[in-house]
């Protein structure tokens, strides 16, 4: 399975350091994101799960925003070769 370099925490802690407007004092939430990880460890077609574009909130948007810049992950394998793989992750900030 693919992997953000540092694991989960750092993930988490990437998203609080580059989301603009972030005060956990002031905002919580949770945002269940889907995406593909593609087989150069890119972050490729982030959505958040049962919504569609235009029910998007602005902080919704906020975190697709961050989750496209994502620094390059390390790509899934199979049978030796780099290969797409869909991803869920539930960011709770």
């Amino acid at each position: 399975m693919p992997e953000y370099q540092g694991g989960d925490q750092a993930l988490i802690q990437y998203f609080a350091e580059n989301i603009e407007h972030y005060n956990q004092e002031r905002f919580q939430a949770t945002f269940n994101i889907e995406f593909i990880v593609d087989t150069h460890g890119k972050v490729i077609a982030p959505r958040i799960k049962g919504k569609v574009t235009s029910d998007l909130s602005e902080a919704e948007k906020e975190v697709l925003k961050v989750m496209e810049k994502t620094p390059k992950w390390n790509a899934g394998v199979c049978n030796d070769k780099n290969v797409p793989v869909k991803m869920f992750f539930p960011l709770k900030l």
